[in-house]
């Protein structure tokens, strides 16, 4: 079986669009993962559209992934399938994705738990908060139980749920691991629910986050609360779990939490008052659809006023020197 350190080169269908005619455009985008550099091939005329030159943006190969964007001097382009076998084959292993069930009893604890995974090597692509009903929580008390460990779905109705994907090598057995280790380490036996196969993975995907899934409105209350957005380079580094819990610890009500990945016109549409304001919207906008950001409803009194100080100042060399303590 080859292993990615076998091969110097990977290789994605990448698509672009193009502003200017309004056209979609595909290449074939190639990855020298050791080097850290990329080349591209319009796939239309099959000619050579960016030499082999290094990516300045790409922080690693996390950030290559089906479905993902990836800004290669300053395009973002959409990975839309492998490129060739051998990438499939080299890839597939080590960005395998699994799910993380957190129940109603660790609620305040999410960002905790996130901590622990993105700790060892896992990287977050997906969240969403939940309200169960009672037919919800039977399902899913019953997809988890066993003749070693039964769920009473009575403890699902007790707060909010917390869905997490994650993807990672081998991220099945080591999500089980780290549950088990926060479940009897800190909570009661069994407190973290996680599936042990595929088709458990698909099923609890297609549950929550299907196009079928029951689930078709949000937890958000709209009263006292004010939005946070955890952006993808936060994601990425993995200090999503941090700034969930630093919002908690602050005393803030987590009211709902999904995860989104953004395109061009929505981006736009929601950052529109910024537009001729701040000289860097462009890069804004490109990077807040470059990959999956985190949008929280958050509740307090006064909520904007007093999550603006949590954040702090907008520039980060500011708010490190004058509000070292707040977010940013």
């Amino acid at each position: 079986m080859i292993e990615l350190e076998d091969v110097d080169v990977v290789s994605f269908v990448a698509e672009w669009f193009d502003p200017l005619p309004q056209l979609v455009k595909k290449f074939l985008l190639k990855y020298y993962h050791k080097s850290n550099e990329a080349e591209m091939i319009d796939l239309a005329s099959k000619r050579l559209f960016l030499k082999r030159s290094p990516c300045l943006k790409v922080k690693s190969l996390k950030d290559f992934r089906i479905n993902c964007k990836v800004n290669i001097y300053g395009r973002y382009l959409l990975l839309v399938a492998y490129g060739d076998e051998t990438t499939r084959s080299v890839l597939e292993p080590v960005l395998v994705e699994t799910i993380v069930v957190v129940p109603p009893i660790l609620y305040k604890d999410t960002g905790k738990v996130i901590q622990e995974f993105t700790a060892h090597q896992l990287t977050l692509s997906n969240i969403q908060m939940f309200e169960l009903g009672e037919m919800e929580a039977n399902n899913i008390a019953s997809f988890f139980s066993s003749d070693e460990n039964e769920i009473s779905y009575f403890t699902l109705l007790k707060g909010p749920l917390v869905v997490i994907k994650l993807f990672g090598k081998d991220s099945m057995n080591e999500v089980e691991k780290i549950a088990k280790f926060i479940s009897e380490g800190e909570y009661e036996s069994g407190t973290i629910l996680c599936p042990t196969t595929k088709e458990e993975v698909c099923a609890l995907d297609k549950y929550f986050f299907g196009k079928d899934s029951p689930f078709t409105t949000s937890t958000a209350s709209f009263d006292n609360c004010t939005c946070c957005i955890i952006k993808p380079h936060a994601i990425i580094d993995g200090n999503a779990g941090k700034i969930i819990d630093h919002i908690f610890n602050k005393g803030y009500e987590i009211s709902a939490m999904k995860a989104f990945h953004l395109d061009n016109v929505k981006a736009s549409e929601f950052f529109e008052v910024y537009n001729g304001v701040l000289p860097e919207y462009r890069e804004l906008i490109g990077h807040m659809t470059s990959s999956v950001c985190i949008v929280l409803e958050v509740r307090a009194e006064n909520a904007v006023n007093a999550f603006r100080a949590t954040v702090g100042p907008w520039d980060i060399g500011m708010a490190k020197e004058l509000k070292p303590s707040t977010i940013r």
